[in-house]
């Protein structure tokens, strides 16, 4: 064999070495860790709260890893910072993970994504309908590509509202979606439904809760203004978010009575929803008192 003969050998032995060894060095990271190729996470506004990135997600909320098909969900809790009676913008954003271009149709052709539910206030939206705008596979936020699912959009051009406008959350909005058509099964981040306690049997009723209302005061006007509204509404759900975190009631004996509009003798969400609730009827043209409109 000639010399040139042989350091062709060498040289394609080598070759063929190296790519021998990288090919297994893929295979053993492959088979040993599931490529995360985007996170999902609630974007938009809630009350005068927003949130638009992973970085943003507050810790009593969830972002979803997503690496492979399963169902995933997102929750974005708003105990601690204020709820909301009406939507502008609220969506879930799936942005394409660290070394990944893009998390979309274009680069994952069979990608396909449904949106399964829908919960509010750790309640079941029954009969939610997903409109034809409100998934998007193919959407770009400068150069890089990624995922939506619109709940409710008045600022991005799809104009759905698959919530209403006049959605009320007071504690959280929690979603699960399923993600198909990649290229391996991932790890479902999915959590036991909610279950929501009697409204007759409260569990977090504090000891040194008032218990006596006092002679004067009107339903549902825990901020003593002389009129019930949602500032109202606003003011109980800081009252309940402070106790639930372990702080203590800061309102005087007529404010809680007025505060404890079903009489559980506990400030929380329930109350806050049912003065909501009794302003929009007076807001509408309704009449009576609080005490009328729970009466009916």
């Amino acid at each position: 064999m000639t010399m040139k003969k042989m350091f062709s050998a060498v040289v394609a032995a080598a070759t063929l070495s190296t790519a021998v060894a990288a090919m297994s060095a893929v295979n053993a990271n492959a088979d040993s860790e599931k490529p995360v190729v985007a996170n999902a996470c609630f974007i938009g506004m809630i009350g005068a709260n927003g949130c638009w990135g992973i970085d943003e997600v507050n810790a009593l909320s969830s972002s979803a890893t997503i690496n492979g098909n399963a169902q995933y969900e997102v929750k974005w809790d708003v105990t601690e910072t204020g709820g909301t009676d009406t939507l502008q913008f609220l969506a879930i954003s799936m942005f394409a993970a660290e070394g990944v271009t893009n998390f979309n149709s274009h680069t994952f052709p069979d990608l396909k994504i449904t949106l399964d539910e829908v919960w509010i206030d750790n309640v079941l939206v029954e009969d939610y309908t997903v409109s034809d705008a409100a998934i998007t596979t193919t959407y770009y936020e400068g150069s890089s590509g990624t995922c939506r699912i619109y709940l409710h959009d008045d600022w991005a051009g799809t104009g759905v509202a698959d919530l209403p406008t006049e959605t009320t959350i007071l504690e959280n909005i929690r979603v699960k979606f399923t993600i198909s058509g990649l290229y391996n099964d991932g790890d479902s981040n999915v959590t036991e439904d909610p279950t929501e306690p009697p409204t007759d049997a409260p569990t977090d009723a504090p000891t040194d809760a008032p218990t006596e209302p006092a002679l004067e005061y009107i339903l549902g006007d825990a901020d003593e203004s002389g009129a019930v509204d949602s500032s109202d509404a606003s003011k109980v759900l800081a009252e309940y978010a402070k106790v639930a975190t372990g702080g203590e009631y800061s309102l005087t004996e007529s404010q809680f009575a007025a505060a404890d509009v079903n009489a559980d003798a506990t400030v929380d969400s329930s109350d806050a929803s049912s003065i909501l609730a009794y302003y929009a009827f007076t807001a509408t043209g309704g009449e009576g008192t609080m005490e009328d409109f729970l009466a009916k």
